[in-house]
């Protein structure tokens, strides 16, 4: 083979080569479009007004107090429901008293006649002492009990909607007496602060197809 074959050879060569190299490069129409997508989550915010409701001193058996309140959907999301959680603390002189502390069962002196969502009363709590709103043996994740308090039915609470709220709690009275003495059982209440606690929770409507 003469040197001029020789060079023609290898320039050949190196072309396939470099050519198996590219992966055999060819040029075609192409058009490349772009998507996006944007996902923003809503909001459930309840508005309650006032934030105490009842701020009461000087109790004694026998005295009612009737309070109004309104919860208003301040989110952006419909409220399917509201549920209530109740929680009470009895303090004597500014300290907290125990279980096992006489007086520490103050809650089981008032009741809630009433609690009543635009006019309708709301069976469930209604007629039910502080104590028994308060869980004993409910919601154990929570440790203590959720009551509902309003509920959608066929609709929810809308966007920016007002519910009027009412609810009436009595000092119950008795006149039981202490065991061979003179003296009344409910003595035991007095000089008492009771602090009550209850948390309302908004919950959302179901979710749907969007």
């Amino acid at each position: 083979m003469t040197i001029k074959r020789k060079v023609g050879m290898a320039v050949i060569t190196a072309a396939v080569g470099v050519s198996l190299l590219g992966g055999g490069t060819y040029a075609w129409f192409n058009d490349v479009e772009t998507i996006e997508s944007s996902f923003a989550s809503g909001t459930i915010d309840l508005g309650v007004d006032p934030t105490i409701v009842f701020d009461v001193n000087n109790l004694k058996p026998g005295d009612h107090m009737t309070r109004k309140f309104t919860i208003t959907n301040n989110g952006t999301l419909d409220i399917h429901e509201v549920l209530m959680f109740t929680q009470t603390e009895v303090y004597k002189n500014g300290n907290k008293l125990k279980s096992s502390d006489e007086g520490a069962d103050f809650a089981t002196q008032l009741r809630v006649d009433f609690l009543s969502n635009e006019g309708k009363i709301i069976p469930e709590i209604s007629g039910k002492t502080l104590a028994e709103l308060e869980s004993q043996s409910g919601n154990i994740a929570d440790n203590y009990r959720r009551w509902l308090i309003w509920e959608s039915g066929k609709k929810d609470l809308p966007v920016g909607h007002t519910d009027r709220l009412k609810m009436k709690i009595t000092f119950v009275p008795t006149d039981e007496r202490k065991e061979g003495s003179r003296e009344f059982v409910q003595n035991k209440y007095q000089g008492l602060t009771l602090k009550v606690t209850h948390e309302l929770e908004a919950t959302q409507k179901p979710g749907q197809a969007r």
